[in-house]
C-alpha cells in the first residue's frame, strides 16, 4: 500500500543496491535555509559544506557517483511532498481519475511522448517556492562546489518528473547523459565539469523504477566514453548489466553522479505506485560547449519572475543573474531599471557600486 508515493517503511539499504550507508542521516537535518533572512546563501553553503563527508567525496571520485540517504530532514520532506502535489497527482489521486491523468505531461519543452524518459515533467523554475528551493538546496550546491573545486558554479538544469505504474515503458539502456548536455565529450578534468543529481521525493523500491548505475571501475578501463555509443544495450554489452547497481533508497535521498557515469532508468513493474524525482545539476562557468542552462528559455515567465523575486542574491547568481559587485551594476540607471522590472527584488545589494 502506498500513501502519497511513500511505502510503509523505508526502502531497505541492503547489500548490492548501490547505496553506501552514510550512517545516521539526522546529521544532515540542520536548520533549513530561508531566502532573504538573516543568513545569506553563501553562509548557508558554508554551513552545509561542513556536513559533507570525505568518504562520500572519495566514493564519487572512485566510482563516478555517490548516494546519500535521507539528506532531506523529515520536515523538509513533508514540505516537498506538499509541493510536488501542486504539480502532479498522488497515486491515489491518479487511479481515482486515471482517464483525466493518464495523458498528463506537464509543461516541459523536453517532454517526448512515448519515450522511456517520459512521464509528467515540469522545468525549473516552478510555480512553487519549495520546489525551487529544493532544486538549489545549499547542501547540493556545496557538494557540487566541493567536487568542482570552485564556488562560482551555475545551475545546468532542473526538472520535476513523475512516473506512474502502468503508464509507460520506462526501461532504458545504460547511457551517460552527455549527448543532450554537451556539444562534445565530458572530460575527466574537473576544470570543466557538469555535475547532475537526482533527488528522490518518494521511496524507491526494486519494482518502482530505480535508477541503475555502473561504477567507473567497470567503465573507465574500457574507455566506453570514447567508443562512439551513447547507449549501451543489454544485448551488446551484457557484462555491464551484470555489475549495475539499483538505487533503492528512501524518500529524501540523492544520487550525485557525473556526465561520464553510465546509468539508466528502469521499468516500473509494480501494479501500483509512483516515483517522483527532482533532477538538478551544476556546472563550471568556463565551458560554453556544455550545460545548456535549460531554465533560461523561461526568461520572462511568471515562474521565473517569481523565483528571481523570492531568491537570495547568491541563488540568482546560480542561474546567470549578475552577481553583487559585478561591473554590470556600476550604472545606476541599470540598477533602477532592473528594480522596475522586478519590483519585489531588494536592489540595495546591487546598488552599492553604482556610480
Amino acid at each position: 500500500m502506498t500513501v502519497n508515493g511513500h511505502q510503509n517503511g523505508h526502502a531497505a539499504n541492503g547489500a548490492g543496491n548501490g547505496v553506501v550507508s552514510n550512517g545516521d542521516p539526522s546529521r544532515y537535518w540542520v536548520k533549513p535555509f530561508v531566502p532573504n533572512g538573516a543568513e545569506s546563501f553563501e553562509d548557508a553553503k558554508a554551513r552545509f559544506s561542513k556536513l559533507i563527508r570525505d568518504e562520500d567525496v572519495a566514493h564519487w571520485e572512485e566510482h563516478g557517483y555517490v548516494i546519500i540517504e535521507r539528506f532531506l530532514s523529515p520536515q523538509e520532506l513533508e514540505k516537498a511532498d506538499a509541493a510536488w502535489q501542486t504539480h502532479m497527482p498522488t497515486w491515489e489521486e491518479y487511479i481515482s481519475k486515471e482517464v483525466a491523468y493518464k495523458s498528463l505531461a506537464g509543461t516541459s519543452g523536453r517532454h517526448v511522448p512515448g519515450s522511456t524518459a517520459a512521464g509528467v515533467r515540469y522545468d525549473f523554475p516552478y510555480a512553487n517556492d519549495t520546489l525551487n528551493q529544493l532544486a538549489i538546496h545549499p547542501f547540493l550546491v556545496a557538494f557540487a562546489e566541493r567536487l568542482a573545486g570552485r564556488d562560482d558554479l551555475l545551475m545546468s538544469l532542473g526538472h520535476l518528473i513523475g512516473k506512474y505504474a502502468g503508464n509507460g515503458n520506462f526501461e532504458q539502456s545504460l547511457h551517460s547523459d552527455y549527448s543532450n548536455n554537451t556539444l562534445v565529450i565530458p572530460s575527466k578534468d574537473s576544470t570543466w565539469i557538469d555535475i547532475p543529481m537526482i533527488t528522490y521525493l518518494t521511496d524507491v523500491t526494486l519494482d518502482l523504477g530505480p535508477t541503475y548505475v555502473v561504477s567507473h571501475q567497470h567503465t573507465e578501463p574500457r574507455k566506453l566514453m570514447y567508443d562512439g555509443f551513447r547507449h549501451h544495450t543489454r544485448e551488446d554489452f551484457p557484462e555491464l548489466y551484470e555489475v549495475e547497481k539499483p538505487a533503492v533508497v528512501p524518500a529524501g535521498s540523492v544520487i550525485i553522479y557525473s556526465m561520464r557515469t553510465f546509468h539508466r532508468g528502469s521499468a516500473i513493474t509494480a501494479k501500483e505506485g509512483c516515483r517522483i524525482v527532482q533532477f538538478t545539476g551544476f556546472h563550471t562557468p568556463n565551458a560554453p560547449w556544455m550545460a545548456p542552462m535549460d531554465h533560461q528559455h523561461r526568461m520572462g515567465s511568471a515562474e521565473m519572475n517569481r523565483f528571481l523575486s523570492y531568491a537570495d542574491p547568491g541563488q540568482r547568481q546560480l542561474i546567470g543573474f549578475p552577481p553583487v559587485g559585478h561591473a554590470y551594476w556600476n550604472d545606476p540607471d541599470v540598477v533602477e531599471a532592473v528594480g522596475k522590472r522586478y519590483p519585489q527584488i531588494d536592489m540595495a545589494p546591487y546598488s552599492r557600486n553604482a556610480k
